[in-house]
């Protein structure tokens, strides 16, 4: 099975200082003869760093409202 090699376009975000706040500057890039394995390989490193974002903002969430319920509760 050959794995065949595509266009690719990829949307690269860096942070963009000169904005205020700063703010996230997305572009999307063209990537020639990108193989569908690094293609695949590029989307699964971003769905896991997404999946580590809601996790710990989850966990923060979690923390702060349980602060809160025992701070009204020792009241």
């Amino acid at each position: 099975m050959a794995i065949t090699s595509e266009n690719v376009y990829v949307r690269i975000c860096q942070q963009n200082p000169a904005l205020n706040p700063p703010d996230l500057y997305c572009e999307w890039a063209f990537v020639p003869n990108m193989t569908t394995t690094e293609s695949a390989a590029t989307f699964g490193a971003i769905q896991m760093e997404q999946l580590i974002l809601v996790l710990l903002m989850y966990w923060a969430l979690h923390f702060m409202f349980g602060q809160i319920k025992t701070m009204i509760e020792s009241m």
